[in-house]
């Protein structure tokens, strides 16, 4: 890592841990995820040191982007801070959605908003020059999602240096992804039929068959199946086809997703056939974004609550589509609605409850149907305070683990946990140590209680384990992997943990949430490389566990344990 935060080049380096942020489409409703994304840079901020100059291009390694969440992830990139992006969308969201009142055709038989506003914006703002490849103005990874429309295929741009298309081929007429202006990248995201005419991009430079070179026309990203462009974030940074083969599990990668709002499942079409046309393109976005949030969250480790998708599939969580959780992942997102009146002892159907929200929020049905539209910017500012009360429920410091903040040689800036001793061993619990452990179906967002000298969390899946008449919760993955059932309600630790006395007093950031921790206590770790930690009173430890003397041979992150 060069500097005090990481370079370009660290962060697509395919070594270490990553970070992926994900930005969902939805018109001016992006002024919502702007409301989260701003809780959480103030979190990150605080976490490393408070420094004024710090953006969430340092922390993310990939910043990915369809339509609005675009534009957001284009400035990001750049470097902007999350409050002047407010700022901006606060004040060109008038001038953008501006409807053509003199034409009675606007929106029906031509764009109802004018491309060339939108263009000047991009222009001005993201730089009329800066190319996709521009190592200088990009600070971190960028991807930004379009959809091809005279070849009917997704196309998702990045500044990925090792995808296919991205330098030029030798022999070959076509024009890399690297030279493509990024204003009109992001302008081909925001395309969205009936609000903006498609853009054309010069995919191939002119030859004596083609002197006019070759053309594609690019429109929303949200019309192709990553409106949520999580799954295509995750693909770029893993598949083998894109070359970056960024190192996957729980531990190794983080995927932040934020919504622009849920609409409600049913909806009025009108009788206008081209309403009943928007509506059905919307049905579709939302039946998409659901696909990509079932997947995401059957493939990786909830660090919040899950929602259940499915009245039979439910949450698909924890990782029911792979064996091991792939990455560890968070949703932000409000519904832009409010659930029926019903037993309040009882969740709705998705699990999520969101209604306080929206009463603390003082927001009236009207209001909220208003708030649905993509192209309505007169409730940006209901949009933004709603982003902000949500985040201020919904982002919490276990949704960033520790291991996942920055570490440099230079930012002294990070927050030190004061480390253990260096003789860590290995120990297997005793025999005949049993605990009564039920898992949890909670019907809430999250469960947050104080033990241990700070809060703890606990969500849907985790479990309620009782020893010695005192209880505590175990997320669901690594209860998975260290327990055992020996009888009803009955289980027993069967894992190996590495431990060894802490040396000085600090503070252990767990699974499920902080533990505070004397010298001389136990710091113990279910992994052998030093992850999934916590803290143990000395006289507790001794009595739970017992030295393995089976194998002598060096840990990955200690001496040897003979």
């Amino acid at each position: 890592m060069s500097g005090r935060y990481p370079s370009l080049h660290d962060h697509f380096a395919n070594s270490g841990r990553k970070r992926i942020l994900c930005l969902d489409g939805g018109g001016i409703r992006g002024i919502l995820s702007l409301g989260f994304l701003l809780e959480v840079e103030t979190l990150l901020r605080r976490r490393h040191g408070g420094d004024p100059a710090f953006r969430l291009c340092h922390y993310f390694d990939l910043i990915a982007g369809t339509s609005t969440g675009s534009i957001i992830a284009a400035l990001l990139a750049q470097g902007w801070s999350t409050s002047d992006i407010i700022a901006l969308y606060k004040e060109l969201a008038d001038k953008i959605f501006c409807k053509r009142w003199w034409d009675p055709r606007s929106g029906l038989l031509r764009p109802r908003y004018d491309r060339n506003v939108l263009a000047r914006f991009l222009q001005e703002k993201i730089g009329e020059t800066v190319c996709l490849g521009d190592q200088e103005k990009l600070l971190t990874g960028l991807l930004v999602v379009c959809k091809r429309i005279d070849s009917g295929i997704p196309w998702p741009m990045s500044n990925n240096p090792n995808g296919r298309y991205f330098q030029a081929q030798p022999g070959s007429t076509t024009i890399p992804n690297k030279d493509y202006k990024l204003w009109q990248v992001v302008r081909a995201s925001t395309a969205a039929p009936t609000f903006f005419k498609p853009e054309k991009i010069q995919i191939a430079a002119p030859t004596e068959g083609e002197p006019q070179g070759v053309s594609g026309d690019f429109m929303d990203g949200g019309v192709s199946p990553h409106n949520n462009p999580s799954l295509q974030a995750y693909w770029l940074a893993t598949l083998e086809g894109y070359g970056l083969r960024w190192p996957t599990g729980p531990d190794n990668m983080l995927i932040v997703s934020v919504g622009t709002g849920r609409l409600p499942e049913s909806r009025n079409a009108g009788r206008l056939s081209v309403l009943q046309g928007i509506t059905a393109l919307q049905s579709l976005m939302d039946d998409c974004g659901a696909v990509v949030e079932s997947m995401m969250q059957g493939m990786g480790r909830c660090l919040h609550t899950p929602r259940i998708m499915d009245p039979e599939l439910r949450t698909l969580s924890p990782h029911e589509l792979s064996n091991n959780p792939r990455y560890s992942y968070v949703r932000y997102d409000v519904k832009l609605y409010r659930d029926p009146k019903q037993n309040p002892q009882k969740a709705p159907r998705d699990g999520i409850i969101d209604n306080p929200i929206l009463q603390e929020a003082n927001l009236s049905d009207d209001e909220l149907l208003e708030m649905q539209k993509m192209d309505n910017p007169k409730p940006k500012g209901m949009l933004l305070k709603l982003g902000y009360l949500a985040a201020a429920r919904k982002v919490h410091e276990e949704h960033f683990p520790r291991e996942f903040d920055l570490i440099s040689e230079n930012a002294t800036c990070l927050e030190k946990q004061p480390k253990p001793a260096s003789n860590k061993q290995r120990y297997l619990q005793r025999p005949g140590n049993t605990v009564h452990a039920i898992q949890m179906t909670l019907g809430i967002e999250s469960l947050t209680y104080r033990r241990w000298g700070d809060l703890q969390s606990a969500k849907e899946g985790d479990w309620l384990v009782e020893r010695d008449g005192q209880a505590h919760t175990v997320d669901a993955d690594s209860f998975a992997h260290t327990y055992r059932k020996v009888g009803p309600a009955l289980y027993e630790k069967h894992s190996t943990v590495w431990a060894a006395p802490a040396i000085e007093d600090g503070i252990i950031q767990t699974r499920e949430g902080k533990t505070h921790y004397s010298a001389g206590d136990f710091i113990v770790w279910n992994n052998d490389d030093g992850t999934d930690g916590y803290a143990m009173k000395k006289e507790k430890f001794e009595s739970l566990y017992r030295r393995d003397t089976s194998d002598d041979t060096v840990s990955e992150f200690g001496e040897n344990s003979s």
